[in-house]
């Protein structure tokens, strides 16, 4: 489904996604693909009640991607939001 992500289920209950930014060989840049996936991948996981872990991890030696300061902008806004049914700490 994805070409620069993947994402997964994991835990007992498979409540736990995770999404794996999945350019190992470019340390998991940031591209305007990879921009639209993980938000197209972060709304699925917000609309499925099951989930209520989000992991987001990186392939390779990179766990989180190299990206330039408006490039993560970009990003922030679209991974950043809180999953809707989740509980907030105060």
């Amino acid at each position: 489904m994805y070409s620069q992500i993947t994402v997964a289920r994991a835990g007992k209950s498979e409540r736990i996604a995770v999404v794996t930014m999945n350019r190992p060989d470019k340390l998991n840049a940031l591209t305007k693909v990879m921009e639209a996936e993980l938000r197209d991948a972060m709304e699925a996981v917000d609309r499925d009640d099951d989930v209520r872990v989000v992991v987001l991890t990186g392939a390779g030696k990179a766990s989180a991607p190299a990206w330039t300061s408006t490039s993560s902008k970009c990003c922030h806004r679209a991974i950043s939001a809180p999953l809707s049914g989740c509980a907030r700490s105060t």
